[in-house]
């Protein structure tokens, strides 16, 4: 147990499974703002899996011990089972992950996770180590999609919270309630949110108002790509309004919270 915990191998595959892991973590820095507003839990375990990866990448660069790969083995183990787990089942508040295998930050992640992985496991073929933390990964990989199953059959599916029917008549309600004294102009366009889908209406006016309608039952965002355009938090089955650009032109936007949503919005 000694020479597990404390005797450096010396492996050159250190100097794989380092830049490797800290790849990984920085893989996930990005993407821990948008998940801690969208789901906490999953923005946390990022935070801890960025923090362990990185922690492993210095460990392994001072001391390689046996220790140091099982536990990358079982760091990134788990990140790969956690991920493919939220690409085949719907976690909760989590349900537009799934099928989106190709999303480029996760592919990056998955690759350096599966190089420190196989590092480790070849580093660790010398001893009875290796058998052990295979051992423990199978066990996580259970655990993750068993875990999953149970979700998905608690979790309601986006957009089934509300129909497109009730969605219209809250907006209304709203709009009715805001009285004369409301200075907004009355909405002349809509952009409807349903299925993590934008549904855009035809070219506005420049300064236009343009009404957005969420009809998932997830929080959604409509985002300028670039500069201040315009920027607002669609909240899970209810509308918002903004006013369009004032220069014509085309606007692509996307939801800061699921990078699988973009459109354009044209003004003119």
């Amino acid at each position: 147990m000694r020479a597990f915990l404390f005797d450096a191998r010396r492996s050159a595959l250190r100097w794989l499974l380092i830049p490797a892991a800290l790849i990984a973590a920085g893989a996930h820095v990005p993407v821990i703002g948008p998940h801690l507003d969208e789901a906490p839990y999953m923005g946390v375990l990022f935070i801890v899996l960025t923090a362990a990866c990185t922690a492993l990448a210095v460990t392994a660069l001072v001391r390689d011990t046996a220790a140091v790969y099982a536990l990358s083995l079982l760091t990134c183990g788990s990140a790969i089972a956690g991920y493919v787990a939220t690409r085949l089942v719907a976690f909760p508040m989590l349900a537009d992950d799934v099928g989106n295998w190709a999303e480029p930050l996760g592919l990056v992640s998955i690759g350096s996770e599966i190089v420190v992985v196989l590092a480790a496991v070849t580093a660790l073929s010398r001893s009875g180590a290796r058998r052990t933390a295979l051992a423990a990964v199978i066990g996580v990989i259970a655990l993750g999609v068993l875990a999953g199953c149970g979700s998905a059959a608690t979790t309601t599916p986006a957009g089934a919270s509300m129909s497109p029917n009730s969605a219209m008549t809250g907006a209304g309600s709203s709009a009715s309630s805001a009285g004369p004294a409301s200075t907004t102009p009355a909405p002349v366009a809509t952009i409807h949110i349903d299925t993590f889908r934008y549904r855009l209406p035809a070219p506005v006016a420049p300064g236009a108002a343009i009404s957005v309608m969420n009809m998932d039952g997830e929080n959604h965002t409509v985002t300028a790509d670039s500069g201040n355009a315009f920027d607002v938090k669609a909240i899970a089955g209810s509308s918002v309004t903004f006013t369009a650009p004032m220069a014509p032109g085309s606007y692509p936007f996307h939801c800061t919270y699921h990078s699988n949503m973009h459109g354009v919005l044209l003004v003119g």
